[in-house]
């Protein structure tokens, strides 16, 4: 006679998994539970679900991420210092690549950024360029944009 339900312990033996993560299927509804007295039984379909689809090509890695090959080439599930090991081997050819290229700076900056290139409180440069933009508006290319203030920025890293 097939047993429909299983305890926790042989749904975790089944499934070759802790207790625990049988909980957790029950919490992510891929495992069904009923209670018999103070007794939780699960049921064996669901576990025979799973344990399928544990084993099932999608959960295989293929050779290039660390799986062994099979006799008949087939793949066999990665064990988990395999795993670890593609992830160490990810990271040491991630920290030897290149950095991406940064962004190009805007022409134009406001008034905080203006303030950080200076050096100046950002009070200061708004003071002085709106006071005197008639006269640095010569040497800085400025430009009023509603009452926003914009700096070229290569004329104010010249200064």
């Amino acid at each position: 006679m097939v047993r429909e339900w299983l305890t926790k312990r042989e749904a975790a033996t089944e499934l070759k998994c802790s207790t625990r993560q049988i909980e957790r299927f029950t919490e992510d509804r891929k495992l069904r539970k009923k209670m018999e007295g103070r007794t939780p039984m699960f049921s064996a379909g669901d576990v025979e679900r799973i344990r399928s689809e544990r084993l099932s090509p999608d959960t295989m890695l293929p050779l290039e991420f660390g799986a062994l090959p099979a006799p008949t080439g087939a793949l066999v599930p990665a064990t988990k210092k395999q795993i670890l090991d593609d992830i160490a081997m990810r990271r040491l050819l991630a920290a030897f690549t290149p950095p991406e290229p940064a962004e190009p700076k805007p022409l134009y900056c406001g008034i905080r950024e203006a303030a950080k290139i200076t050096g100046l409180p950002a009070k200061v440069v708004r003071e002085v360029f709106m006071r005197e933009a008639d006269i640095l508006d010569e040497q800085l290319r400025c430009y009023t944009v509603g009452e926003r203030l914009l700096v070229n920025r290569a004329d104010l890293e010249k200064l």
